[in-house]
């Protein structure tokens, strides 16, 4: 299987122009969602804060949604939210990660 991006940080540009700095920030958020996200176990997944809270499984799938979102803005592209029912913690983190 290929390594998932943002196992480790890419470089950082010479640029500093807007775009450059807002890819970085995505750089920096994709490297440490790879990390906190990684090896997660049942339990990890199905861990609540409070009873209203949202699982950890459900804010993965929250921040794939979120990703999901900012890649059709820079695409210039309506947002159509994406299906998730039946994914896998592995597919949602996978997902994000790529986009």
């Amino acid at each position: 299987m290929d390594e998932l991006p943002y196992h480790t940080i890419p470089e950082a540009s010479p640029n500093y122009s807007q775009g450059h700095l807002m890819a970085r920030l995505v750089d920096g958020l994709g490297f440490r969602y790879y990390w906190a996200t990684d090896s997660l176990s049942n339990d990890d997944l199905d861990y609540r804060i409070t009873s209203e809270s949202r699982s950890s499984f459900e804010t993965i799938s929250h921040i794939y949604h979120l990703s999901e979102l900012i890649l059709s803005a820079a695409q210039e592209k309506p947002f159509e939210a994406p299906k998730t029912e039946g994914l896998t913690y592995e597919v949602l983190r996978s997902k994000t990660l790529l986009n």
